[in-house]
């Protein structure tokens, strides 16, 4: 216990700056930790005043890897921009100083339906009775590039999607191709009929209907391509042509009483 008399006796003070604390810096280190860099990439890290290496506020070699792998998925990105689609996926092509230039369109799309005397103008369907025309039009609004050029309409008997693209000859079985100039005006202006009554066989044998493709030859080369639009570029046909359901089919009937 201290008593009376234990004072230390009274000295001057002289100001100072006090010693500096041998971890304090201007920033802060996120481990004292000596790390063990094997990345090549790293600059080496400055001691602190006490001589021990210590560890910088972000993992060795992060800053390395990471901007590595960034410009691995850029390039990566970029051969991707490159690469042609491949064979199976349609293209649009638009004609520029007679050459044609790629776009991202599909070009398997509904192509065949019936006219109609007021708004939508045109509904697209598939099936078409034996007795009722079949009618073919481009909407200028979905392609607009098609507007003043000259293209054959054809009526192909039914192609898987494999099958077009192993062989995409075009062969018409209704007479041959229709020829029509293309508007950019609207989709009557583009109206074609491909089929009368009739026309077309129904006869599918116990099914209920022939499944047909309809081309559109833009480059008129008699071949389906990519520069083409197609209905029917899948394992379902573009149309259907069927036989009158209320007439008695090919099977004979037996009616039990």
């Amino acid at each position: 216990m201290r008593g009376v008399g234990d004072e230390r006796p009274a000295r001057v003070v002289e100001v100072r700056e006090p010693y500096p604390h041998p971890v304090e810096r201007r920033r802060e280190c996120g481990q004292l930790v000596t790390p063990s860099v094997h990345d090549r990439l790293v600059e080496a890290t400055a001691r602190d005043p006490v001589g021990r290496a210590l560890e910088p506020l972000d993992p060795a070699g992060e800053h390395a890897r990471a901007r590595v792998a960034q410009e691995h998925r850029d390039e990566e990105r970029h051969a991707g921009r490159e690469q042609e689609a491949p064979l199976d996926e349609p293209r649009a092509a638009t004609w520029a100083g007679g050459e044609l230039a790629k776009v991202d369109v599909d070009r398997n799309q509904q192509l065949a339906g019936n006219p109609l005397a007021t708004y939508p103008d045109f509904e697209y369907v598939r099936a078409f009775n034996a007795n009722a025309p079949v009618t073919v039009t481009v909407d200028p609004a979905l392609h607009p590039e098609v507007a003043g050029d000259t293209a054959d309409v054809y009526v192909v008997a039914k192609k898987t999607r494999a099958q077009w693209l192993f062989d995409g000859t075009l062969v018409d079985v209704n007479g041959g191709p229709r020829t029509i100039a293309l508007s950019g005006a609207n989709l009557q202006a583009n109206e074609v009929v491909v089929a009368n009554a009739n026309q077309l066989s129904a006869d599918a044998g116990f099914g209920l209907g022939v499944g047909y493709d309809i081309v559109v030859d833009l480059d008129q080369n008699g071949v389906w391509d990519h520069a083409d639009l197609i209905d029917g570029f899948s394992d379902e046909a573009g149309l259907y042509r069927v036989h009158d359901t209320t007439l008695q089919g090919p099977l004979a009937v037996t009616e039990a009483k």
